[in-house]
C-alpha cells in the first residue's frame, strides 16, 4: 500500500510490511497514526508524519 500526499498526489511513503494483502486501514482523527490489517493476520500502527 502507499500513502499519498493530498494535495499533490505525490506518494509520501509505501506500507510494505504486511507478508499479505491489507484488508483494512483506519485513520486516527486526534493523532496522525493509521492501522492496517491484514490476511496475514496482523495489524500494524503506522507514524502518519514518517
Amino acid at each position: 500500500a502507499v500513502l499519498w500526499y493530498a494535495d499533490t498526489l505525490k506518494p509520501k511513503s509505501s506500507l510494505e510490511e504486511h507478508s499479505q494483502l491489507i484488508t483494512d486501514v483506519r485513520f486516527s482523527p486526534s493523532i496522525p497514526r493509521l492501522a492496517t490489517s491484514s490476511f496475514d493476520k496482523t495489524v500494524r500502527v503506522w507514524d502518519a508524519d514518517k
